[in-house]
């Protein structure tokens, strides 16, 4: 809302100067919890879920998709029946229950924030810690990067840039 006074109406050097300061502190701090804001009169922190239906649908399918592969690549893995499995299996677990839950608040409210989708995208940083730091098979990979793909849509079409950039926080078991 700021911003967009600030970019419409006439302000002075210093007004415009300290607006520049604030965002950047807003942006250090987004930054700090991995999220990073679209500073544009357009961005809106709610946003119909019309516009967002069709993503939705692909993301629901690629994350299936994952889901699957995931699964069944663990049975087939050196991590099979191990504690570390079951971690696995409940990062997705999560994951799976937090899109159904983003999506029922979508249906229900016809709309979404941010905020909504927050506890996906947090998730989905658990999960790409995992992926970064264990050897799964390539179509495992792929099927999250689709994943990822349409969860960077969806923040994006919120107005929330999300950095998929994280330090692995499930560690490889001793057996592998």
């Amino acid at each position: 809302m700021i911003e967009a006074v600030v970019s419409r109406l006439p302000a002075s050097d210093t007004a415009r100067s300290d607006w520049a300061m604030i965002k950047q502190t807003l942006d250090q701090i987004g930054k700090s919890h991995n999220v990073a804001w679209v500073w544009t009169v357009e961005a809106n922190p709610y946003w119909k879920t019309a516009r967002v239906e069709p993503i939705f649908d692909r993301l629901d399918s690629r994350s299936d998709d994952f889901l699957n592969s995931f699964r069944y690549s663990l049975d087939y893995s050196k991590i099979n029946g191990t504690k570390l499995e079951d971690e696995a299996i409940q990062l997705v677990s999560v994951f799976e229950d937090n899109m159904d839950n983003l999506e029922d608040r979508a249906d229900r409210a016809g709309q979404i924030t941010s905020a909504d989708l927050d506890p996906v995208l947090r998730q989905g940083m658990l999960i790409e810690a995992f992926m970064m730091t264990h050897n799964l098979p390539p179509h495992v990979r792929r099927d999250w990067m689709q994943v990822k793909a349409g969860l960077k849509e969806l923040a994006m079409r919120g107005g929330t840039v999300w950095n998929w950039t994280v330090k692995p926080v499930v560690t490889k078991s001793a057996s592998e």
